[in-house]
């Protein structure tokens, strides 16, 4: 094989070692190639041309790309914002509801009357006292 025929790289024609193969990874291999009826070095350059070559042509980018991880993470917290925004401004306008029927009840009975949440707003504003 030419350099032409094999992509441009130069054969080589010595004995190519790879360190930090483990031992169960070398007993699987070894038992692969045996029941193929190779080598293990046929065995291993065939294994890894095809891992190498799926490699290869498998898309280069991730599937959730940065940036829409981050335009997702964005639009979430202004969503999680605007929620918040919400419920504020519905617990602004029922305690200013809450206040407004609790004066007009303490102008009308000072010491709240009967009524619970009157004096409820009576003793947290420090007018009624207990009798």
């Amino acid at each position: 094989m030419t350099k032409k025929q094999n992509g441009g790289l130069p054969r080589e024609k010595e004995t190519w070692a790879i360190r930090g193969i483990e031992p169960e990874t070398r007993t699987a291999a070894t038992m692969a190639a045996r029941r193929a009826g190779q080598t293990v070095g046929e065995w291993c350059n065939k294994a890894l041309r095809d891992a190498a070559t799926a490699s290869l042509k498998a898309p280069s980018t991730p599937a959730f790309p940065i940036e829409d991880t981050l335009a997702e993470l964005v639009r979430q917290m202004q969503a999680d914002r605007e929620e918040r925004q919400r419920e504020r401004d519905e617990l602004t306008a029922r305690v200013s509801a809450m206040e407004a029927r609790g004066e007009a009840e303490q102008v009308s009975r000072p010491n709240g009357g009967g009524n619970f949440l009157g004096r409820l707003y009576g003793l947290l504003r420090g007018k009624d006292q207990p009798s």
